[in-house]
Protein backbone atom coordinates (compact mmCIF):
# COMPACT_ATOMS: atom_id res chain seq x y z
CA UNK A 1 0.00 0.00 0.00
CA UNK A 2 1.37 3.56 -0.50
CA UNK A 3 1.02 5.80 2.10
CA UNK A 4 1.94 10.00 2.59
CA UNK A 5 2.99 11.14 5.20
CA UNK A 6 2.31 14.53 7.09
CA UNK A 7 4.14 17.03 9.27
CA UNK A 8 4.21 19.48 12.36
CA UNK A 9 5.76 22.94 13.25
CA UNK A 10 6.30 25.72 15.96
CA UNK A 11 7.07 29.76 16.24
CA UNK A 12 8.77 32.00 18.24
CA UNK A 13 7.74 35.22 20.47
CA UNK A 14 9.85 37.66 21.77
CA UNK A 15 11.26 41.24 20.59
CA UNK A 16 11.19 44.41 22.74
CA UNK A 17 9.49 47.41 20.93
CA UNK A 18 10.92 50.78 20.80
CA UNK A 19 9.13 51.21 23.89
CA UNK A 20 9.89 48.99 25.85
CA UNK A 21 7.06 46.58 25.34
CA UNK A 22 7.11 42.76 24.58
CA UNK A 23 5.19 42.95 20.96
CA UNK A 24 4.75 39.04 21.10
CA UNK A 25 6.89 38.50 17.92
CA UNK A 26 10.57 38.49 17.38
CA UNK A 27 11.74 40.37 14.03
CA UNK A 28 14.28 38.25 13.56
CA UNK A 29 11.97 35.44 12.94
CA UNK A 30 11.41 32.60 15.73
CA UNK A 31 12.58 28.74 16.74
CA UNK A 32 10.15 26.23 17.17
CA UNK A 33 10.12 24.32 19.71
CA UNK A 34 11.68 20.95 19.63
CA UNK A 35 9.23 17.82 20.50
CA UNK A 36 6.05 15.95 19.71
CA UNK A 37 3.08 17.83 17.97
CA UNK A 38 -0.33 16.17 17.38
CA UNK A 39 -0.89 16.38 13.78
CA UNK A 40 -4.18 16.61 11.18
CA UNK A 41 -4.54 16.51 7.68
CA UNK A 42 -7.73 17.38 4.98
CA UNK A 43 -7.35 16.44 1.44
CA UNK A 44 -7.44 19.57 -0.65
CA UNK A 45 -6.46 18.03 -4.05
CA UNK A 46 -6.09 14.00 -5.00
CA UNK A 47 -6.15 12.61 -8.73
CA UNK A 48 -4.23 9.72 -7.21
CA UNK A 49 -6.89 7.43 -5.48
CA UNK A 50 -8.03 6.36 -2.28
CA UNK A 51 -4.65 4.87 -1.55
CA UNK A 52 -3.34 9.00 -1.53
CA UNK A 53 -5.13 9.92 1.40
CA UNK A 54 -3.38 10.38 4.34
CA UNK A 55 -4.64 9.80 8.20
CA UNK A 56 -6.28 12.14 9.24
CA UNK A 57 -4.18 12.70 12.59
CA UNK A 58 -1.18 11.67 13.47
CA UNK A 59 1.98 12.55 14.98
CA UNK A 60 5.18 14.42 14.03
CA UNK A 61 8.19 15.86 15.85
CA UNK A 62 10.74 18.57 15.15
CA UNK A 63 14.12 18.22 16.43
CA UNK A 64 17.29 20.06 15.44
CA UNK A 65 15.63 23.17 15.69
CA UNK A 66 17.61 26.81 14.63
CA UNK A 67 16.06 30.56 13.38
CA UNK A 68 17.26 29.40 9.78
CA UNK A 69 16.45 25.24 9.37
CA UNK A 70 14.97 22.13 11.21
CA UNK A 71 14.13 18.73 11.03
CA UNK A 72 10.52 17.59 10.65
CA UNK A 73 9.60 13.75 11.21
CA UNK A 74 5.86 12.65 10.47
CA UNK A 75 5.22 9.58 12.04
CA UNK A 76 2.73 7.02 10.86
CA UNK A 77 2.30 3.36 12.56
CA UNK A 78 3.81 1.40 9.72
CA UNK A 79 6.37 4.20 8.71
CA UNK A 80 8.18 7.71 9.05
CA UNK A 81 8.97 10.80 6.97
CA UNK A 82 11.89 13.07 7.11
CA UNK A 83 11.57 16.47 5.99
CA UNK A 84 14.40 18.88 6.09
CA UNK A 85 12.84 22.62 6.43
CA UNK A 86 14.43 26.22 5.92
CA UNK A 87 12.89 28.44 7.90
CA UNK A 88 12.46 32.20 6.70
CA UNK A 89 10.83 33.97 9.83
CA UNK A 90 7.77 32.32 10.13
CA UNK A 91 7.31 30.82 7.00
CA UNK A 92 8.70 27.12 6.14
CA UNK A 93 9.54 25.19 3.02
CA UNK A 94 10.38 21.39 3.78
CA UNK A 95 10.79 18.25 1.41
CA UNK A 96 11.28 14.95 1.16
CA UNK A 97 12.05 12.33 -1.44
CA UNK A 98 11.14 8.52 -1.19
CA UNK A 99 11.56 5.54 -3.87
CA UNK A 100 9.68 2.31 -3.06
CA UNK A 101 11.02 -0.92 -5.23
CA UNK A 102 7.83 -3.24 -6.08
CA UNK A 103 10.43 -5.88 -6.90
CA UNK A 104 9.85 -7.66 -3.53
CA UNK A 105 5.94 -7.96 -4.92
CA UNK A 106 6.81 -9.53 -7.96
CA UNK A 107 6.75 -6.14 -9.85
CA UNK A 108 9.42 -4.77 -12.00
CA UNK A 109 7.94 -1.16 -11.08
CA UNK A 110 9.95 1.80 -8.80
CA UNK A 111 7.66 4.51 -7.73
CA UNK A 112 8.92 7.67 -6.72
CA UNK A 113 7.36 10.05 -4.22
CA UNK A 114 8.10 13.68 -3.98
CA UNK A 115 6.90 15.10 -0.63
CA UNK A 116 6.77 19.57 -0.71
CA UNK A 117 5.26 21.05 2.65
CA UNK A 118 5.33 25.00 2.86
CA UNK A 119 3.56 27.06 5.44
CA UNK A 120 3.70 29.07 8.37
CA UNK A 121 4.63 28.97 12.27
CA UNK A 122 1.65 30.70 14.06
CA UNK A 123 3.36 30.56 17.30
CA UNK A 124 6.42 28.95 18.02
CA UNK A 125 4.80 25.37 18.78
CA UNK A 126 1.98 25.63 16.02
CA UNK A 127 1.68 25.72 12.36
CA UNK A 128 -0.03 24.97 9.26
CA UNK A 129 0.79 24.36 5.55
CA UNK A 130 0.22 22.33 2.90
CA UNK A 131 2.29 19.36 1.66
CA UNK A 132 1.87 18.16 -1.95
CA UNK A 133 3.25 14.94 -3.10
CA UNK A 134 4.23 14.00 -6.61
CA UNK A 135 4.48 10.40 -7.64
CA UNK A 136 5.37 8.59 -11.16
CA UNK A 137 6.32 5.48 -11.97
CA UNK A 138 9.51 3.55 -13.85
CA UNK A 139 9.81 0.20 -14.86
CA UNK A 140 7.78 -2.22 -17.46
CA UNK A 141 5.11 -2.86 -15.38
CA UNK A 142 3.81 0.13 -13.47
CA UNK A 143 0.53 -0.02 -15.27
CA UNK A 144 0.14 -3.66 -13.50
CA UNK A 145 1.29 -2.19 -10.42
CA UNK A 146 -1.74 0.62 -10.59
CA UNK A 147 -4.20 -1.59 -11.50
CA UNK A 148 -3.48 -3.49 -8.85
CA UNK A 149 -2.91 -0.45 -6.49
CA UNK A 150 -5.61 1.40 -8.21
CA UNK A 151 -3.45 4.42 -8.23
CA UNK A 152 -2.44 6.74 -11.26
CA UNK A 153 0.78 7.49 -12.63
CA UNK A 154 1.87 10.23 -12.69
CA UNK A 155 -0.36 12.38 -10.12
CA UNK A 156 -0.23 14.52 -7.13
CA UNK A 157 -2.29 15.13 -3.53
CA UNK A 158 -2.62 17.91 -1.37
CA UNK A 159 -3.10 17.78 2.15
CA UNK A 160 -3.77 21.31 4.54
CA UNK A 161 -2.10 20.23 7.79
CA UNK A 162 -2.50 21.67 10.78
CA UNK A 163 0.07 20.78 14.26
CA UNK A 164 0.43 21.73 17.68
CA UNK A 165 2.54 20.81 20.18
CA UNK A 166 1.54 18.41 22.53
Amino acid sequence: IIAFLPLAFGLGCGADTDNGEDSGLNIDGMIPLEGGYATTSAVSENNCGNHAVLEESFTSSVSSASLESYSLMFEFIEENLQFDCALSLYSFDCSASVSEDYADWGWAAVADFSHNFSGTWSTESSFSGDVTTEVSCAGSECGGLAEVLEITFPCTTTHSIDAAQE
